[in-house]
């Protein structure tokens, strides 16, 4: 009779005892035939008889653990459920703060909305180790070989300052005329409007994200063409088809929602305070020579919510 060794879960333990206890009942049966062929006092069927105890005492054991199992996995499932009901009322506590902070200062960020910049940075990361990698590999396989590998990160990243500076200029616009439709009049400006209408102009940018988005997209996969610095990977690259199209509508999508922030957040794209700012993509070293990614700070001259990635030289390699 076999029986199993490899016991994972309460249902393999619940097998094994079945087996066991059938086991029990078979060395039983065995010790009766036995005593009934051979009626005979000198066979020692005391050892038959503690093997069979054994078993039961084994038996009892399984039993034992078989209970624990299960309670431990019944509290497994309310732990589980206890989270989900945490992480619900979490979310549910976060959006009442953020209205409750909002009523006292217009300029907290919000807490929960997909475009907070904690989101806007993993997203960014995101694109970075994905769309990025693939036009990178692109790139490389479809431009020639005296176009070095630095010229194409350095024309990714170009890329994504052009959508960035784009998407800025664009929501700078839009904000003017919701402010000259609502205050009804050209002598208001965006900087030093009231925070309260600031704030308003914000939200009802975000409200309409859906709608801009696809036009904004169109009008940079179309005004890409004419930037001569980014020739060199874009005119190898169709704009309407992968990968280009993908990183160009990624990178629009992102740099747009960060301008719905206020105050608005901010790729840093410059070489100052490199160690703090960057880490290194391939080498490390004291020395940065040129950027790949940006950093992402929280505001002008903010807290750094994410750091770029830059390629660094060390004279002593």
């Amino acid at each position: 009779m076999n029986v199993r060794t490899d016991v994972e879960t309460a249902a393999d333990l619940e097998v094994l005892k079945g087996q066991l206890r059938q086991l029990g009942n078979f060395l039983r049966n065995q010790v009766r035939l036995f005593r009934r062929k051979y009626d005979v006092e000198d066979i020692a069927f005391e050892r038959i008889d503690e093997g069979s105890n054994m078993i039961n005492r084994v038996e009892e054991k399984l039993g034992n653990y078989l209970s624990m199992i299960r309670k431990n996995e019944r509290i497994e499932d309310r732990y589980t459920r206890i989270k989900r009901i945490k992480k619900r009322h979490e979310e549910k506590l976060a959006s009442a703060t953020t209205v409750w902070l909002q009523g006292y200062s217009p300029h907290i960020i919000e807490i929960t909305s997909y475009n907070r910049a904690k989101h806007i940075a993993e997203s960014l990361v995101h694109l970075f180790e994905q769309e990025w990698q693939e036009m990178y590999t692109s790139s490389r396989k479809k431009i020639v070989s005296r176009v070095t590998d630095r010229d194409i990160m350095e024309c990714l990243r170009d890329i994504l300052k052009y959508c960035y500076h784009r998407c800025q200029d664009f929501a700078w616009k839009q904000c003017v005329l919701i402010l000259r439709l609502v205050t009804m009049s050209d002598q208001y400006n965006i900087d030093n409007c009231h925070p309260v209408i600031r704030l308003r102009i914000k939200e009802l940018q975000k409200k309409g994200v859906s709608y801009t988005l696809p036009f904004i997209q169109k009008i940079i996969r179309q005004d890409i063409l004419s930037q001569l610095n980014l020739r060199s990977v874009v005119k190898s690259h169709h704009t309407q088809k992968p990968p280009l199209r993908t990183f160009l509508d990624m990178c629009t999508e992102i740099t747009w929602f960060m301008q719905f922030q206020d105050p608005s957040i901010v790729l840093d794209f410059t070489d100052e305070i490199s160690s703090i700012k960057f880490k290194p993509y391939t080498t490390s070293g004291p020395e940065l020579v040129f950027v790949v990614w940006p950093a992402v700070l929280l505001h002008e001259n903010g807290l750094f919510v994410s750091k770029g990635v830059a390629e660094f030289f060390d004279p002593r390699l």
